[in-house]
This record gives structure tokens, C-alpha cells and sequence, in this order.
């Protein structure tokens, strides 16, 4: 019997490797990306029954290439969607495996996401809002915490974490060359960037801060090798061929506030404050010398303006033009003043969900954001972006998603004994303050898709094995 299973198995193997390819061949030549979409449907679904490492190393490999490689003409837009489809396979297998063995599902943090979903439900209802534009909404929030649900019920082991890690380590490191490489052929500016996409901004300044928590926290409780400080100028150097100001600000942020947590220890505060004021006075000085806005002379190499940078970033967050705003500021007044006009009910509740997404459809452009029915050109941060959907409550209640999961990661900082886990402990301490800190003041971070992939991916694993730490000490 068990060869008759087997050799089923291997003839169920040879008609996957035979159909697969003959799909793919007929999708080429006949063009159809649709089918060629089915095709790596099923092979997909195939390989996730068979491997949750290798299925997620799928959806990094993807999101880290995938926008890049669509821009260059090398793959069709519909490839992308493959990570949705991936993470709706691997959560129906983890509910499946659940129920099959009789076990709980756990549902971490379902209660803020019913919560919101109250809100938007009340927003959609005041606005008459478009049902189409708001399951978009909604899709757009959520599909990385259906992901975080399908880890935290499947059977990661420690290995298969630190597996994973390491991936998602190389991918960011090859960031570096990437950009350096693109700096030479396209010049200091957005073009310069990584492999996650041809074009913008965001991430050249969110994973040098990212990398600075990580290398900061792996060097004062792992290893304190001077490969990790080399590691955090490399990154913040990448930002700055970004050609990102934001660097100047948010890195010395980082800088303090992952500080604050080490203060208990006083060997490592005195070294902490050595190394972290090196690391502010260095950043600052390079951003100011090779970002051209900073300095007087507009140019790589200018000079150093404390005056010039204070005036610059006044102007940059203030700024106007023809009456619309193209600063972070003055787009929040705007957005304030324009709820606060509509009535109370804006002000709390916004203009309905998805009254403020792009989307790809052309049909579906309708929104005020693609009609440009606001003035706004510029600086929309997480906080006006939800503002403007679901109000100042749906702000509150998703943004409160980031710090609830902070006070997580702060409380299994603490539990943890292991260097390598304490280490990336502090890591995701400082993770979820940039996730936090960036959605209210900076971009709406959680509308991507790489960082809110890689964060709900390491969130999840962050709380298996704090209740596993929980368990032992019980």
C-alpha cells in the first residue's frame, strides 16, 4: 500500500512539473498573462502544501524584485498579485491544519481589526461610499495581517525562523550595492535606490532605519563587531544616495529611542551614548554635505548651514504652491480644516473608506485623490491619510494596531535571555516605533508592500516565541 502511495505521489508530482510548463508555453506564445497567472496559481498552491519556508521566501523574493522588474517590462503587472494569492493559500492552510486537529485558531489582535472595521462600516454608511473602493480599502490594511494570522498558526520552529532571517538579512544588504550601482548610472535621487522598484522614495529612508535598530541591537547584546557599525553607515549612506533629507531627523529619533530602553544597563549606556552620538553628528553631517536641498549650494559636497537646513525644513514642511499644499504640514491643515467644514460627523468618521486610494483599474479612478478634488499635491502622512477615510477615530483605533504591537516586543525584550533573541527583540522594538512613528508623521507606510510584509511576518514570529517564553516561565 505504501508503495502504491508513492508511486501516486510521484505520478501526481510528474503531472504537475509536465502541465505547468506546457500552460506556461501555451500563456507565451498566445500572450495571455491570465492564464499564465493560473498556471502559478496552481503551482504555488502546490509548492505551499508542501513548504512554508520555501512559500514565504517566494513572497520576499517577489516583493524585494517584483516592482522593479514589472517597471523594467521583464514581467506583467498581474505577478504581483501572486503574494496575495500565496497568503490567502497559506491562511486557509493554517485555519485547515487548525480545525483538522482540533487545536484554537489564534486570532491575535482580531479585536482592533473588528474594531476598525465598525468604524469604516459607519463611514461607509454616512458617505453612501463606493462598495468596490472600500473592499480596495480594506484589502489594501489587511492582506499583511492575514499573513501574521497564518504564521502564528503554522509550525515555525526557532530554526525556521533564523532561517528566514537570514533571508530577509541578504535581501536588505544587497540594497546597498544595488543603489550604489544605480547611483553611477542614474545620479544621486529616487532612481538610486534598491531592488524593490525603479522609481521612490519611502523605503530609502525606512530601511536604513530599520537596519540601524537591528545592527544596534545585535551589536550591544550579540556581538559587538565593528561589521554592524560598518553596516550602519552603509545603510544610512543609502539613504542618502535616496538622496533622502528625512535621514537627518528620523535616524538620530531612532537613535534616542531605542537609547531609552537600554538605560538600565550601565556599561552598555555609556558605550551606547558614545557610539549613538557618533552615529547622529556623522549623519548629520554627511546628509547636510551630499544632500543638495541641505546645504546653500545645492550641490553634492556643499557646505554646512545649520541656518540654511533649519530655514529648508520650515519651508519644506509649510510649503504652498498655487493654493495647494506640497508640505506635511500644510497638507494636515488642509485635511483638518476641509473635515472640520464638512461637519463633526467628517471630522470623526472621514469621507468614506477608499474615498483616497489609487488603484490600477482604470475604471475605478474615481476617487478625490485621482480626481485631484482636494488641494493637495504633496504630504499625505499614515495620520491624513486615514483622516480623510475613516476620520480621526479609524486613525486612532489602526495606528494603536502599531503601538499595542510595540508593548508586545517591549514585554518580550524583556523576557529574553538568548543574545541572538534578545538582540531581535530590541530589533522589533525599534521596528514597530519606525512603523508607528512613520505612519503618523511621515507616509503612509502601511499601504506598501515590502515593509508591511517583512514587519507582520517578524511580529508574528516575535509572539510565537514570547508565549513560548511565557509557557516555560508559567
Amino acid at each position: 500500500m505504501l508503495d502504491s502511495l508513492i508511486n501516486r505521489k510521484n505520478s501526481f508530482l510528474i503531472f504537475v512539473f509536465l502541465f505547468i510548463p506546457f500552460v506556461l508555453s501555451y500563456a507565451i506564445v498566445h500572450q495571455n498573462y491570465n492564464i499564465m497567472f493560473v498556471a502559478a496559481t496552481i503551482f504555488l498552491g502546490f509548492i505551499i502544501l508542501r513548504s512554508n519556508i520555501i512559500s514565504i521566501s517566494i513572497i520576499l523574493f517577489i516583493l524585494f524584485f517584483g516592482n522593479w522588474l514589472e517597471a523594467l517590462g521583464l514581467l506583467p503587472g498581474q505577478f504581483i498579485w501572486l503574494v496575495e494569492v500565496i497568503i490567502l493559500l497559506l491562511f486557509l492552510k493554517a485555519i485547515a491544519f487548525k480545525i483538522f486537529k482540533g487545536e484554537k485558531i489564534n486570532l491575535n489582535l482580531i479585536w482592533i481589526v473588528l474594531l476598525f472595521l465598525v468604524v469604516s462600516l459607519i463611514s461607509f454608511i454616512l458617505n453612501n461610499a463606493s462598495a468596490i473602493h472600500a473592499v480596495l480599502f480594506l484589502r489594501v490594511l489587511f492582506r499583511y495581517y492575514l499573513l501574521f494570522l497564518a504564521v502564528l498558526n503554522l509550525d515555525f520552529d526557532k530554526k525556521s525562523m533564523k532561517l528566514l532571517n537570514n533571508i530577509i538579512i541578504f535581501l536588505f544588504i544587497i540594497q546597498i550595492p544595488t543603489a550604489v550601482v544605480k547611483l553611477f548610472i542614474y545620479g544621486q535621487g529616487e532612481t538610486a535606490i534598491g531592488t524593490y522598484a525603479f522609481h521612490g522614495g519611502t523605503y530609502s529612508t525606512v530601511i536604513p532605519l530599520i537596519s540601524v535598530s537591528f545592527l544596534i541591537a545585535f551589536y550591544f547584546f550579540y556581538k559587538p563587531s565593528k561589521l554592524y557599525i560598518l553596516l550602519v553607515f552603509s545603510f544610512i549612506a543609502f539613504g542618502l544616495i535616496g538622496g533622502k533629507r528625512a535621514v537627518i531627523i528620523l535616524v538620530p529619533i531612532v537613535i534616542i529611542f531605542l537609547g531609552f530602553y537600554m538605560r538600565d544597563r550601565l556599561k552598555n549606556v555609556l558605550k551606547y551614548f558614545f557610539v549613538g552620538i557618533v552615529i547622529i553628528l556623522l549623519t548629520g553631517y554627511f546628509s547636510m554635505k551630499f544632500v543638495p536641498t541641505l546645504n546653500p549650494q545645492r550641490r553634492a559636497g556643499g557646505e554646512i548651514d545649520i541656518r540654511h537646513l533649519k530655514n529648508f525644513i520650515t519651508g519644506y514642511t509649510m510649503s504652498m504652491q498655487n493654493g495647494r499644499s506640497e508640505g506635511r504640514m500644510s497638507t494636515l491643515i488642509i485635511v483638518f480644516n476641509t473635515l472640520r467644514d464638512n461637519g463633526l460627523e467628517n471630522l470623526f468618521f472621514g469621507l468614506g473608506p477608499g474615498s483616497y486610494i489609487e488603484t490600477r483599474f482604470e475604471g475605478l479612478k474615481t476617487t478625490i485623490k485621482e480626481e485631484g478634488e482636494l488641494p493637495i499635491n504633496y504630504g499625505i502622512t499614515g495620520l491624513t491619510w486615514f483622516a480623510l477615510q475613516t476620520g480621526l477615530i479609524g486613525a486612532f483605533i489602526y495606528l494603536s494596531l502599531f503601538y499595542i504591537i510595540l508593548i508586545k516586543c517591549l514585554r518580550y525584550y524583556r523576557l529574553e535571555k538568548s543574545p541572538y533573541w534578545k538582540s531581535f527583540g530590541l530589533g522589533m522594538l525599534g521596528f514597530s516605533f519606525i512603523m508607528l512613528f512613520i505612519s503618523i508623521f511621515y507616509h503612509p507606510i502601511f499601504v506598501e508592500d515590502l515593509m508591511p510584509m517583512v514587519y507582520f511576518l517578524l511580529v508574528a514570529f516575535t509572539i510565537k516565541i514570547k508565549k513560548h517564553l511565557e509557557l516555560q516561565i508559567s
